[in-house]
């Protein structure tokens, strides 16, 4: 599966820095938690 949308922008971040919490990501990529939560879920499966 390849990254689209909110999980590519993820992606990128998680790279980018540090590990970070989803609560974390959501504040500094300004995208709601709910969003980055279910981004999060699909990247793990």
């Amino acid at each position: 599966m390849s990254p689209n949308g909110c999980e590519a922008e993820l992606v990128r971040r998680l790279v980018a820095m540090p590990p970070r919490d989803r609560l974390e990501t959501s504040a500094i990529s300004s995208r709601s938690k709910g969003l980055v939560y279910e981004a999060v879920e699909k990247l793990k499966n």
